[in-house]
């Protein structure tokens, strides 16, 4: 995850901060962004922010939805933001 540039937060409110520091500098190649949270509220909270500073959210590929597929309960609704379920135990791809 630290390869690709993954921000880990611990609370809500950094999770905003974050999505906007990551619009305003040092940006990831391309202006797209997945969010991924272990809560859909907090992830729509973030997307949200997002797209109101300018930013795109990314449209993930088919091999991407499969790996998340692979490691995330059945149930799981594939989508970006990713919900990884609070209940989800993942493991690195």
């Amino acid at each position: 995850m630290r390869r690709i540039g993954v921000v880990r937060v611990r609370e809500s409110q950094d999770l905003l901060n974050v999505a906007g520091v990551l619009y305003s500098k040092n940006l990831p190649k391309g202006a797209r962004l997945a969010i991924i949270s272990n809560a859909a509220g907090a992830g729509i909270l973030a997307a949200n922010r997002l797209l109101r500073s300018g930013g795109r959210i990314a449209e993930l590929s088919a091999e991407t939805f499969q790996s998340l597929k692979q490691i995330l309960p059945s149930y799981w609704y594939p989508g970006n933001p990713v919900d990884i379920l609070r209940s989800a135990r993942c493991r690195a791809i």
